[in-house]
């Protein structure tokens, strides 16, 4: 009885064995974080060293485009230096043009009708010959359309007075400047008659007759011979400036 009494009497807390704290399972645990610590540092710098590579990929075609640029900048200077080194030199015939005297060769051209009669007017209100239409717009200058010669043109006008460059070059400069002024004047008055004045077309003609007449036909002259038009250039277009083809050659 006295020791069941004494085992009575043993508290309760003595009797259960207190359990150990798994110790595997923190060791697990703390390696398990140690684990993912790692992973992250190295996805952190995979991911820094792929974002290094994308910035060094993006800058790369940069160069080779500023490069390519470059080098077809200087494929495009080299063709022109080449095509302007290949250019021909200019010949008489092409800076008479840019001399006094073919400049109002030009200008007259431009509006001889204002100051020369061409053709002249018996050619010009003749009949159309038999088996031929007059052209329209083209006073003196027949087309047949009978016969077997149907298609061809027949030309009354004289060739010899046709405003032509050919022609014109043969005018000395006082005469040509004289013709210049009459066709910029007589423009001028029919215009404001049309339009009246002010319009920007008849400033326009007054600084072509202000050019004009402070031409010096005697500087003129020489620097034209110089460029050889007193030699009697051949000239490529014979035609007339309107009122169709003349064969002056």
């Amino acid at each position: 009885m006295d020791s069941s009494s004494d085992e009575d009497d043993t508290p309760l807390g003595a009797l259960v064995k207190p359990t150990p704290a798994p110790v595997s399972a923190k060791k697990s645990k703390k390696e398990s974080e140690d684990v993912t610590l790692a992973n992250l540092t190295k996805k952190r710098k995979s991911s820094g060293n792929a974002k290094s590579e994308k910035k060094a990929k993006k800058a790369t075609p940069a160069k080779s485009s500023s490069s390519s640029s470059s080098s077809s900048s200087s494929s495009s200077s080299s063709s022109s230096s080449s095509s302007s080194s290949s250019r021909a030199p200019k010949n008489d015939a092409d800076t008479f043009y840019e001399t006094t005297k073919g400049t109002m060769i030009q200008k007259l051209m431009c509006r001889w009708w204002y100051a020369i009669e061409w053709p002249s007017n018996e050619v010009a209100e003749s009949s159309a010959p038999a088996g031929h239409d007059t052209l329209d717009g083209m006073p003196g200058v027949f087309i047949c359309v009978k016969g077997d010669s149907i298609g061809e043109i027949l030309d009354k006008r004289d060739p010899a007075t046709c405003p032509s460059l050919k022609n014109l070059k043969k005018k000395n400069c006082n005469e040509l400047k004289g013709l210049l002024l009459e066709a910029l004047n007589k423009q001028r008055e029919q215009l404001v008659e049309h339009e009246g004045e002010g319009t920007s077309i008849e400033k326009g003609i007054q600084k072509e007759i202000t050019w004009a007449s402070k031409v010096n036909v005697e500087k003129a002259e020489k620097e034209a011979k110089k460029h050889g038009s007193a030699a009697g250039l051949t000239v490529a277009d014979g035609r007339c400036s309107a009122g169709g083809p003349v064969d002056l050659t």
